[in-house]
């Protein structure tokens, strides 16, 4: 169960998440409700604490934010994703320790929050493929953990994709149905178009 426990924060943590010293937030649009809701559930089911969430709706963005309760364990994954947790600073430093927590939950969440997919057409209107990416928008170093990682583990192959000064990662259809197979149990329906099938 602790194991269990680490994975799901870390699946939540490398996404979206923003820090707040030990602990962390994540928010979505109002239209992605329901994954903000998927993810305090899964929280609020493995550690056995209440996340507390506010939402905006007379805004120009409406949105749903979820805080997190500073935990033992929270504190502890925290600390192997920034280093540090006694400011609100800090960016993100990847690890192959920290991407050890992971399992195919956990994955399915990470890709839920940053993961993109966009089906290749031919001229004629025709599909003929599909792009899927990781928008990690990290260092070429940081990126090449993540790669060694889905590779050695889960025998994943992703590529690099230079993009908004930083890089991402992108695979085409082959490995894309490999790692689909695995996450698709988790994938909520409201997010279901974000993988083929």
């Amino acid at each position: 169960m602790n194991q269990k426990v680490k994975s799901i924060i870390a699946g939540i943590l490398i996404g979206d998440a923003g820090k707040q010293r030990a602990t962390f937030y994540f928010g979505h649009s109002i239209k992605q409700i329901n994954f903000a809701l998927h993810k305090k559930y899964l929280i609020e089911k493995y550690l056995g604490i209440e996340c507390s969430f506010s939402v905006k709706l007379n805004v120009k963005y409406p949105s749903v934010r979820v805080y997190v309760p500073v935990t033992q364990i929270i504190r502890e994954m925290v600390l192997q994703l920034y280093g540090q947790v006694k400011t609100n600073a800090g960016h993100k430093i990847i690890s192959r320790k920290f991407l050890n927590n992971l399992d195919d939950e956990s994955i399915a969440l990470w890709y839920m929050d940053d993961g993109s997919m966009s089906i290749k057409k031919r001229r004629n209107g025709k599909p003929h493929g599909i792009e899927v990416t990781l928008n990690t928008y990290l260092s070429t170093g940081e990126n090449q953990i993540i790669i060694d990682y889905f590779l050695d583990v889960w025998d994943i192959r992703w590529g690099l994709n230079k993009s908004k000064n930083s890089y991402r990662l992108r695979m085409g259809k082959t490995e894309a149905k490999k790692m689909f197979k695995i996450i698709n149990p988790y994938v909520i329906d409201s997010m279901k178009y974000k993988i083929y099938q």
